[in-house]
């Protein structure tokens, strides 16, 4: 079981590394054929231990991580898009936002520039707003790189 244990921490350690190394969360699916060769090999109940699978797995993690990380609940994870666009970002936004209607012509220049200009009130509209601000300096960048070939 140690073999197993340490080829999937080398594992979990190399995609953690090639995910951090571009902002990528990551999860290795346990496709190594030895390792799966080696827990096929092994009884069910080897598995399974106070009646939760993954008996290996949970083993590892307890070996790696503090008791207060792996018993707290499941956590989401969203950008603060409201404290940004309230604060460092809002000009960035606003820049990115001013004259899109014109460039792409889908939207509705005086109501977007009403939805613009005051700070977000909800989560979710500095979500929908940090989305628009997305598009926009992807647009862009895309006509820029390839005027000739982006649609106007």
């Amino acid at each position: 079981m140690s073999e197993l244990l340490s080829r999937l921490e080398k594992c979990v350690l190399r995609l953690d590394r090639m995910g951090m190394a571009v902002s990528v969360e990551g999860r290795a699916p346990l496709l190594d054929q030895e390792v799966v060769d080696l827990a096929r090999s092994w009884p069910a109940s080897d598995l399974v231990e106070n009646g939760a699978g993954k008996a290996p797995l949970r083993r590892l993690a307890r070996s790696l991580y503090p008791r207060a990380i792996l018993e707290r609940p499941k956590m989401g994870f969203c950008a603060p898009t409201r404290s940004w666009l309230r604060n460092g970002l809002r000009d960035v936004a606003v820049e990115a936002l001013e004259g899109l209607a014109d460039e792409i012509g889908i939207f509705d220049g005086a109501g977007l520039a009403r939805w613009v200009r005051p700070s977000p009130a909800t989560a979710r509209d500095a979500g929908r707003m940090w989305t628009l601000v997305s598009l926009s300096r992807w647009w862009r960048r895309m006509r820029r790189a390839a005027p000739e070939t982006v649609l106007r």
